[in-house]
């Protein structure tokens, strides 16, 4: 994790599953372990030792990771959450998932913020011998060591147009960060998955206003990102939100629509950033040409005659990212909300299964897309403890946000999201090389995996194939 002199870390661990489901806990270092269990409605809450944070990017830090592990037929979903002197972080923790390609891309967002405090980005390794690029934005001069592997490494500022290209390897932990400045847009490129966790120690937003908090969330590779989103409100926090937007192509057109008011259009070019502001009973669309990425940011204490809270930050998945079920857990007993929002599709109703009952739902609001036709639906409720959403459709899905708000502090985090690769515009069949795993994306209903290896190796070759996610085949050769 990364913080700011963090006073407590922790995670919680749900399952969707009825029975008890085992999952590990390992650091890189060796020097904290956990197994644990987890069972739907009974989630685990993991204390993680204050020494992992990942407090600096100097080498002493480099092996803080922890790896969470779990059946693959027994998923597990993870929040993390923690608090400093000046408040509480809390985010969604994204699986290492590879993708079929061989350039992953990730973006920073972040928030201007208090003095020196800075903007961070922190990238996890998930295989060995990733290959990393950092491209700084257009605002970001990032120093960081030039060769993250190396104790001895000297450091260098980047600056827009100077890359730094490193290696990473599976659990190491590299912080990259600057004050005085919205690092936002600084592009990440690797060619093997990574964690990437980004946000501000001390965030303002806007800058300038009292109040101020951690925020962070772990964003996603360019390749699930998508163009079509629903978005809802803070509604039990008069301050409203801003939403942060970052282009991954030139040429970006993006169209808005928030309640009756007139559609709202901006082209952005690739890594350009695009924030606007909207009430607490406002909900919205969104519909780019090209996919783009969404950050949901709450505001801090004082901003439009606030009187409590302070920011936060959550990804927004497009709605081709929606899953079935999510189940979640609020951090306090009180000032908490929670905000469902639900795509106008074939599989639609004015039903929702909560804590596996079947209720009728009065929607909050319906949300229209530019073009005047219904986006989706939404619904907020205040909202403690522990609980699950289900589409009442099998093939339905559904996104829900979580958040609270003490009198100076604030969290939110995303309830889950999907990582399916957007249309990856797979004509003929494909396979991609990663040091562990090969993957192959059919063309015709058809691929051929072909296996080569060196002459002189001699030991036996398994091959497992993925053919759907409860149909597993394994081969062996020599």
């Amino acid at each position: 994790m990364s913080l700011y002199r963090a006073t407590n870390l922790g995670l919680t661990v749900h399952t969707l599953k009825s029975t008890s489901v085992q999952y590990s806990i390992e650091s890189l270092d060796e020097g904290f372990s956990y197994s644990g269990t987890t069972t739907a409605g009974d989630p685990d809450v993991v204390a993680i030792p204050l020494n992992y944070e990942v407090f600096l990017s100097s080498y002493p830090y480099r092996k803080l990771g922890l790896h969470i592990t779990s059946l693959e037929t027994e998923p597990v979903s993870v929040v993390a959450w923690s608090k400093n002197i000046y408040g509480y972080f809390s985010f969604l923790g994204l699986p290492c998932h590879t993708q079929p390609t061989n350039s992953y891309v990730y973006y920073a967002v972040s928030s201007h913020g208090y003095s020196n405090f800075p903007g961070y980005f922190l990238l996890v390794g998930c295989m060995n011998n990733t290959n990393v690029t950092i491209v700084p934005s257009h605002y970001a001069n990032i120093t960081m060591p030039i060769n993250p592997q190396s104790p001895n490494s000297g450091y260098k500022t980047y600056l827009a147009g100077e890359n730094n290209t490193f290696v990473i390897h599976a659990g190491q932990t590299i912080k990259v960060y600057q004050t005085y400045a919205d690092i936002s847009g600084t592009k990440t490129i690797s060619d093997a998955p990574l964690t990437v966790i980004s946000g501000h120690t001390a965030a303002q937003v806007p800058l300038g206003t009292i109040g101020t908090d951690p925020m962070a969330t772990q964003v996603p590779p360019t390749i699930t990102w998508g163009t079509e989103f629903l978005l809802s409100p803070h509604h039990n926090r008069n301050t409203g939100q801003f939403y942060k937007i970052i282009a991954h192509r030139n040429g970006t057109n993006i169209e808005r629509k928030c309640d009756t008011s007139p559609t709202v259009n901006a082209t952005l070019s690739s890594g350009q950033v695009y924030q606007f502001n909207t009430s607490n009973t406002s909900y919205c669309s969104l519909v780019a040409n090209r996919p783009i990425y969404v950050g949901h940011v709450g505001t801090s204490r004082n901003f439009n005659g606030g009187t409590y809270g302070d920011p936060t930050l959550n990804t927004v998945p497009p709605i081709s990212q929606y899953l079935h079920s999510i189940e979640y857990t609020t951090l306090f007993t009180t000032l908490n909300g929670v905000s469902i929002l639900v795509p106008n599709d074939q599989y639609f109703s004015n039903y929702l299964i909560i804590d596996n009952t079947l209720r009728s739902i009065s929607w909050t609001s319906i949300i229209n897309f530019p073009n005047g036709t219904i986006a989706g639906y939404a619904f907020s409720a205040s909202t403690s403890g522990t609980h699950k959403f289900t589409h009442s459709r099998n093939s339905g899905r559904l996104f829900l946000s979580v958040y609270g708000w003490p009198p100076y502090r604030g969290y939110a985090f995303s309830g889950g999201m999907g990582l399916n690769p957007i249309d990856p515009h797979v004509t003929h069949p494909l396979v991609s090389f990663t040091q562990e795993l090969f993957i192959a994306s059919e063309g015709n209903g058809e691929v051929i995996i072909y296996l080569k290896r060196k002459v002189d190796v001699e030991e036996e070759v398994s091959v497992r194939v993925s053919v759907a996610p409860q149909q597993v085949d394994t081969a062996e050769g020599k």
